[in-house]
């Protein structure tokens, strides 16, 4: 059984997910695409540039939580990691990612520090909007209060992007497969990640 498998969900973005699996290439992580239905050949090329990456082709789209669930379901990595398919690295730090979940048992998610492509940091952690969070952030126009992305070592976080705004990564433990997992997500369009460990 894999230490950690890799969830990855593709809905017509061959070009990016050809580059994730790409950057990808190397790691000792099982990896898992499932296919949304896209209609520009993303399944076949997967096939055909990364045989030892396990391609579900699913003939119809269904949401973003739905989706992952099928994959995690099909996965038997210890942890697995939800992933853009726009998402790219460097070093992915799988390592030291289920290293930090092994020794903090307690921790249900782990969310790296994202980056964008040109070393800036991109915001991957918000507070809850309670009345005096959403005040101050307005009163400063986002500058302060709701964003909790800021700082080098892991922490505790109301939000992190595998709950709430853009999903670059999170890990979860896999230990109980049939149960249903919940993501919500919004896209803003145009975003590629890099991450990097906080």
């Amino acid at each position: 059984m894999p230490e950690l498998s890799v969830s990855i969900v593709n809905t017509g973005s061959r070009k990016l997910l050809l580059a994730c699996l790409e950057s990808l290439a190397g790691t000792a992580a099982e990896i898992v695409v499932l296919d949304n239905a896209s209609e520009d050949g993303s399944a076949d090329a997967v096939r055909e540039r990364y045989p030892d990456v396990r391609v579900i082709a699913q003939p119809y789209r269904a949401g973003f939580g739905a989706n992952h669930n099928t994959v995690i379901r099909a996965t038997t990595g210890r942890y697995v990691y939800i992933l853009n398919e726009d998402t790219t690295a460097g070093d992915w730090a799988f390592d030291a990612l289920t290293a930090y979940l092994d020794a903090h048992p307690r921790v249900a998610a782990l969310g790296p520090r994202l980056v964008y492509p040109d070393g800036r940091l991109q915001d991957s952690a918000w507070r809850f909007p309670t009345p005096l969070v959403s005040t101050l952030s307005l009163a400063t126009l986002g500058r302060l209060g709701v964003t909790q992305s800021r700082g080098d070592a892991p922490r505790a976080v109301d939000a992190g992007a595998a709950t709430s705004r853009r999903l670059g990564g999170a890990l979860l433990p896999a230990s109980d497969r049939g149960a249903p997992r919940v993501a919500v997500q919004r896209r803003d369009p145009g975003t590629a990640h890099q991450r990097d460990v906080a």
